[in-house]
């Protein structure tokens, strides 16, 4: 892995440095020093699947910190290209996932909306109490209240 820290940065033509917008309050790398680049960069070369490592180590900061992805990018950008292209990498799988678990949030609510209504449908006014259980409930509980829900006979029956 090559230092590109004060390396001049081909897109601009001046020095690669470090982001200067507002760090978050939880920023993984607002404290990060010259040598602590140099550390890690030191500590990432002893390893032969390092790239498996920087992999976790930035899943682990974009997933528990608020550390915003151009500064994850900075930070790739300093230890060196290869480092780089593991964060794009990283960032594309953890965009995938994203859209990914949206995407299933979408249907779980999509079908709470639905159960609500047919239950409206069917049985009058839904209960705070029945509604929350809903709201909170994974798919494929839901899935299983939608089923019980055409046979039952009482409200309290779909949730037994």
């Amino acid at each position: 892995m090559q230092d590109r820290r004060n390396q001049p940065d081909s897109a601009s033509g001046g020095t690669v440095a470090q982001p200067h917008d507002a760090p978050h309050t939880n920023d993984a790398t607002a404290a990060i020093e010259p040598d602590d680049i140099d550390d890690f960069r030191d500590v990432l070369q002893r390893y032969a699947d390092w790239r498996e490592l920087m992999t976790a180590f930035l899943t682990y900061i974009q997933a528990g910190t608020e550390t915003p992805p151009q500064r994850l990018a900075w930070l790739a950008a300093q230890i060196g290209p290869e480092a780089e292209e593991v964060y794009m990498s990283t960032a594309d799988m953890l965009r995938a996932e994203g859209r990914a678990e949206g995407r299933a949030e979408g249907r779980t609510e999509e079908a709470a909306r639905l159960l609500v209504r047919l239950l409206t449908r069917k049985f009058g006014l839904v209960p705070d109490s029945a509604r929350e259980r809903i709201d909170t409930a994974p798919l494929d509980q839901l899935e299983v209240w939608s089923d019980r829900m055409l046979d039952a006979p009482t409200l309290d029956e779909v949730f037994d």
